[in-house]
């Protein structure tokens, strides 16, 4: 029996972020990240954040599975350009958190959210751009 190679779509790479989000919030959940603002302290589970990421990325990941079985796919090239951003955003996010233990700098952090932010954006730039070309500009 020959079976064929899996190839790595868009909505592939998306589901399996979800998943791995998922499993890995499972794992740390009874750690937190606290967050000072001002004279306001909040603390947010490892979980509540991975089911949010698991969220976004499942969605994301069903929409482009969706196209794909309508014939509409978003061209390969936008959909990895949209995933690259995305994980770029969330490699600089995660991290952000854990340096505002390591430095005493109260700036150092709140940079690293502020380019995650922007990475989150414009893949969701690259995103709306592909779900367009999809379903005006298909053959």
């Amino acid at each position: 029996m020959k079976y064929a190679p899996i190839k790595l779509t868009p909505a592939l790479l998306f589901l399996s972020t979800a998943i791995l989000s998922l499993l890995i919030g499972f794992w740390t959940k009874k750690q937190t990240i606290d967050v000072n603002i001002y004279d306001m302290y909040y603390v947010i589970g490892h979980l509540g954040i991975a089911v949010l990421i698991c969220l976004f990325t499942g969605l994301t990941g069903l929409i482009y599975l969706a196209l794909e079985r309508i014939k509409r796919p978003v061209k390969l090239k936008m959909g990895y350009w949209h995933f690259w951003f995305f994980m770029a955003g969330l490699l600089i996010l995660v991290p952000a958190f854990g340096l505002k233990i390591l430095t005493d700098s109260p700036y150092t952090a709140p940079i690293f959210v502020l380019a995650s932010i922007l990475l989150f954006f414009i893949s969701l730039v690259i995103f709306v751009i592909g779900l367009a070309r999809a379903f005006f500009y298909a053959k």
